[in-house]
């Protein structure tokens, strides 16, 4: 989730001065595309983004996760860059590269491709990766973002995602599609921002495999220090 807010990040910035930002947050439940990589527990995470004016970005994010069988403790990185140029119209695209890997489970690691645009507060992205969770099973996973300010320090957040992929489950059965969302509230405040969701998704069981945990409906809380 938080891998994403800073491609969001550096998609916003594209037409400023070159920068570095980033962040260090604590989430009660690290929630990837719907499944807890954490098992269901806090996890610690920290990110860097560097973007310039000519719409060139690259970053990295990282947080600790609970993986495997029997489960342990890792370090999950994810590794980003592309390029996003805004139009006179005031529409917004991206293409770009992501590659996320684990320590001490790199047959998890896998690539992925990006494209997206965005529009004021709403975004949508496409992702493709031919080796997903280093499974060799094709992945495509679509995701649309929006955010609506409803005080000078409030605002509304919602996602939905759908993940389609060919890899098959514990059981030896196909996935159907598998749908996550997301909706809550985020309070900013200069250089630290809270956000407050609620977490859905539509198969509990859909990481089984990798995180050894259900991934249960529920309320997630994210406190992250901005710089």
């Amino acid at each position: 989730m938080a891998g994403v807010v800073l491609i969001c990040v550096a998609l916003e910035a594209a037409d400023a001065h070159a920068q570095v930002s980033g962040s260090a947050s604590i989430v009660s439940n690290y929630r990837y595309r719907g499944v807890s990589l954490s098992h269901n527990a806090p996890a610690a995470q920290a990110a860097l983004v560097y973007d310039n004016p000519q719409g060139f970005y690259a970053g990295a994010f990282a947080s600790t996760v609970r993986i495997g069988n029997p489960a342990s403790n890792e370090v999950q990185g994810i590794f980003f860059a592309g390029y996003a140029r805004t139009t006179p119209f005031g529409a917004t695209w991206e293409a770009g590269v992501v590659y996320s890997g684990f320590t001490g489970a790199t047959s998890y690691a896998y690539p992925e491709l990006l494209v997206g645009a965005a529009y004021e507060k709403i975004s949508a992205r496409l992702y493709y990766s031919p080796n997903y969770y280093g499974r060799g099973s094709d992945a495509v996973y679509g995701e649309i973002d929006a955010a609506h300010r409803l005080l000078d320090h409030m605002q509304l957040v919602a996602h939905v995602g759908v993940l389609w992929t060919n890899a098959r489950n514990i059981y030896g059965e196909a996935f159907d599609s598998i749908v996550d969302g997301r909706v809550g509230v985020v309070f900013d405040f200069d250089r630290f921002n809270v956000q407050l969701s609620w977490v859905c998704i539509s198969d509990a069981n859909a990481g089984y495999a990798l995180t050894r945990v259900r991934s249960g409906n529920g309320m997630v809380l994210s406190v992250s220090w901005l710089f």
